[in-house]
C-alpha cells in the first residue's frame, strides 16, 4: 500500500507530465509569434541611412498638400496573410498609392480614417506607400497615425500573422508666414508655388518657382526669415529667396524661378542691364537664350520694380547685387 503523502507526490508528477504533452501538442500556427516586420520611411527600405521623416515636403503653408513616402518590410520567414495599413490624422487623405517590391500595385479609398488593404505579403517583399493629404487651414504641425497590421492566422502555407500592429508615426510642420511657401505638388494645374506676390515698400519681393513635375514637394522663401546667398566682399542689396524643389538633385531637369523687385528695394544706378544675381554665391552671368539653357537669368523693368526670370538646376538661395 502506497502511503497517502507519495501518492499525491506521484499525482502531482503525472498532472505536470500531462500539461507539458498537452502543450507540445498544441499547433504551432496557434502560437504564432509577432512576425518579424521592419517599417520606415522613405522609398528604399534597405537603405543605409534611413531618413527620419517621410513628409513631402517637411513644412507646407497650413491648407496645402503634404505627402508621406513610408514602407514595411517581411523579413520574416513565413508569408504575411493579410496586411493592411492605417492612417489618423486631423488632416484629409486625398490620395493614397502602394507597390510592392514583387511587381504588384494598387490604390486606397480617400477617407481621413483609411485603410489600404496589401493581401500578402510574402518574406523580402516591402510595400511602398505614398499618401497625399490636405493639411488643416491653421496650427503649427499635423501629426498622422499610421498603423500597418495584420489580420487572421492564415490558411496554412507557411502564414503568420494574427491581428498584429506595427505603428509609424509622422508629421509635417505648417508655417503660416506670408513670405514662406510650400506644398507637394499633385498635378499640372498647381505646379507654381509662390509667396506673397503682392509687392510695396510692405513686401519688397516675391518669388514663384515652376515646378519641373508634379509628385515631388517644393518650398519658397524670401523676407527677413531667411538670409545669405550673397557672394563674399560683396554687398548684396535684396531679401534672399531661399528654394527646394524636390531632394535637390538635377534629376528633374532645369526649373523656372522668378523673383519681383519692388522698386524701393533697388538702389539707384541699379537696373536691367547691370543687375547681379547670385546664386549660393556664385554670380549667374549667362543671359537665358529664347529657349533657356540653366543657369541664366534675364531681367525687365517694370513701372513697379525689375522682374528677374531664372533657369537652375541646382536648389539653393537667390540673392542680388
Amino acid at each position: 500500500m502506497i502511503p497517502k503523502r507519495v501518492s499525491r507526490i506521484l499525482a502531482s508528477i503525472g498532472i505536470s507530465i500531462s500539461l507539458t504533452l498537452g502543450l507540445m501538442a498544441i499547433p504551432a500556427a496557434s502560437l504564432a509569434a509577432l512576425p518579424t516586420v521592419h517599417t520606415g520611411y522613405g522609398t528604399d527600405s534597405h537603405a543605409t541611412v534611413q531618413p527620419t521623416t517621410g513628409a513631402l515636403p517637411p513644412t507646407v503653408a497650413p491648407g496645402e498638400p503634404v505627402a508621406f513616402q513610408l514602407w514595411a518590410r517581411n523579413d520574416d520567414t513565413s508569408n504575411v496573410s493579410q496586411f493592411y495599413l492605417s492612417a489618423i490624422t486631423t488632416g484629409t487623405l486625398t490620395s493614397a498609392t502602394w507597390a510592392k517590391s514583387s511587381g504588384q500595385s494598387g490604390t486606397c479609398a480617400p477617407t481621413t480614417t483609411s485603410t489600404c488593404s496589401f493581401g500578402q505579403l510574402k518574406p523580402g517583399v516591402t510595400v511602398y506607400v505614398t499618401a497625399v493629404f490636405t493639411t488643416p487651414a491653421s496650427g503649427s504641425s499635423m501629426g498622422v497615425n499610421f498603423v500597418f497590421s495584420t489580420t487572421g492566422l492564415g490558411s496554412g502555407g507557411g502564414d503568420n500573422s494574427h491581428g498584429d500592429t506595427f505603428p509609424l508615426t509622422d508629421s509635417v510642420a505648417l508655417n503660416p508666414d506670408a513670405n514662406f511657401a510650400g506644398r507637394y505638388v499633385t498635378g499640372n494645374a498647381l505646379k507654381t508655388v509662390q509667396t506673397n506676390q503682392v509687392l510695396g515698400t510692405g513686401n519688397k519681393q516675391s518669388t514663384v518657382v515652376f515646378s519641373p513635375t508634379t509628385g515631388i514637394g517644393i518650398t519658397v522663401q524670401d523676407g527677413p526669415g531667411v538670409s545669405g546667398g550673397c557672394a563674399a566682399g560683396v554687398t548684396c542689396f535684396s531679401e534672399t529667396s531661399e528654394i527646394h524643389v524636390g531632394d535637390g538633385s538635377a534629376q528633374y531637369g532645369q526649373f523656372k524661378v522668378v523673383v519681383n523687385l519692388h522698386s524701393s528695394e533697388i538702389p539707384s544706378g541699379v537696373n536691367a542691364n547691370n543687375l547681379v544675381v547670385y546664386h549660393d554665391g556664385v554670380a549667374i552671368t549667362a543671359t537665358c537664350a529664347k529657349t533657356p539653357v540653366a543657369d541664366c537669368k534675364s531681367v525687365k523693368k517694370f513701372s513697379w520694380g525689375l522682374q528677374v526670370t531664372l533657369w537652375l538646376l541646382q536648389n539653393g538661395k537667390l540673392t542680388m547685387g
